[in-house]
């Protein structure tokens, strides 16, 4: 046994503490840390990514979309403006006719008055030579040139009666054939779709003289060029094709 002074000589050392902190659990956690924010940021990087693509497809879909717009009034003011022409024209028309209108009632009312002066025939002497050989010939208003008139008149308004129904039976011929597309021709003419009017009564009576086409496959200008007998003659030229296509197709000349 160890005695008591042999204690006093040779104290106890101290007792290790119990555990003792390793080196490798903090790099352990060290390298955890770092992990965790490496995943934040990878999240944030593509967060910021998926919001830059939408960002990106958003301008792409604007710039599109102004695309249209752009093209959709560039396409109104071209339509605007075939409708402006097609209105100065019609205006042309009304404004030529209603000055040939005046003209005539003017003619009228001149020999109206000077029938209302003219007194009864009697039997009269030649009359003596004027003695101004510069006056002009007074012209010979009578009944009779009246009567010429009027009968000049009805001659026009019954050759306006027959161009009015030539044109039903132009527009009944093309409407029976089937072959004239009224939607493609709506399509293509806005203006018309537009204001209501019926496409086969328009193409009839304006259309073809303004050299619009009845159906994709049909050129009224390239048909017109080879049959200039139409215009001299003003016939519609869907229709002298519909009355004539079997000739025609037989040499290959429906365009």
């Amino acid at each position: 046994m160890t005695s008591e002074a042999d204690a006093s000589i040779f104290p106890s050392s101290p007792a290790p503490p119990a555990h003792p902190p390793l080196a490798g659990q903090h790099d352990g956690q060290d390298v955890a840390a770092l992990q965790a924010q490496i995943r934040a940021l990878q999240a944030s990087s593509e967060r910021a990514a998926a919001d830059m693509a939408k960002l990106a497809q958003e301008l792409l879909k604007e710039q599109e979309r102004g695309a249209r717009t752009q093209a959709a009034l560039q396409r109104k003011e071209a339509e605007f403006s075939k409708q402006l022409q097609t209105l100065q024209d019609l205006n042309s028309d009304l404004q030529a006719q209603l000055e040939e209108r005046f003209k005539e009632l003017a003619v009228m009312a001149r020999l109206l008055a000077a029938n209302q002066k003219e007194p009864a025939p009697q039997p009269v002497a030649a009359a003596a030579p004027d003695p101004r050989p510069d006056r002009k010939q007074e012209p010979d208003i009578s009944l009779a040139a009246l009567s010429g008139l009027l009968g000049r008149l009805r001659g026009r308004k019954t050759a306006e009666t027959a161009a009015r129904r030539s044109y039903k039976e132009v527009e009944a011929r093309i409407r029976r054939s089937g072959l004239f597309d009224e939607a493609w021709y709506c399509e293509q003419n806005p203006d018309v779709a537009r204001a209501g009017i019926d496409p086969i009564a328009h193409y009839v009576r304006h259309g073809s003289r303004e050299g619009r086409d009845p159906r994709p496959d049909f050129n009224t200008r390239d048909y017109m060029e080879r049959h200039p007998e139409l215009e001299r003659d003003g016939a519609n030229p869907f229709d002298h094709y519909l009355r004539n296509r079997d000739s025609d197709l037989s040499r290959g000349r429906n365009r």
